[in-house]
C-alpha cells in the first residue's frame, strides 16, 4: 500500500513540474507582428533568442 502511495505521489510531482516549465515557457515567448519565412529574417535583440514560428518572429528571454 506504501508503494502505491509514494507511486501516486511522485506521478503528481511529475505531472506538476511539467504544468510548472509549460507555463514558464509560455510566459517567457513573445510573439510579434513581425513576418519571417526564416530565423534569418527576424531581428536580433540582446538577450533573447528569437526564431520564426508560424510565420511570425517569436522572442524568448534568456536572464
Amino acid at each position: 500500500m506504501q508503494r502505491r502511495k509514494k507511486k501516486a505521489q511522485v506521478v503528481m510531482f511529475v505531472h506538476d513540474l511539467i504544468i510548472c516549465i509549460y507555463l514558464f515557457i509560455v510566459i517567457t515567448t513573445r510573439k510579434t507582428d513581425i513576418r519571417c519565412r526564416f530565423y534569418y529574417d527576424c531581428p536580433r535583440l540582446e538577450y533573447h533568442f528569437c526564431e520564426c514560428i508560424e510565420d511570425f518572429c517569436a522572442y524568448i528571454r534568456l536572464n
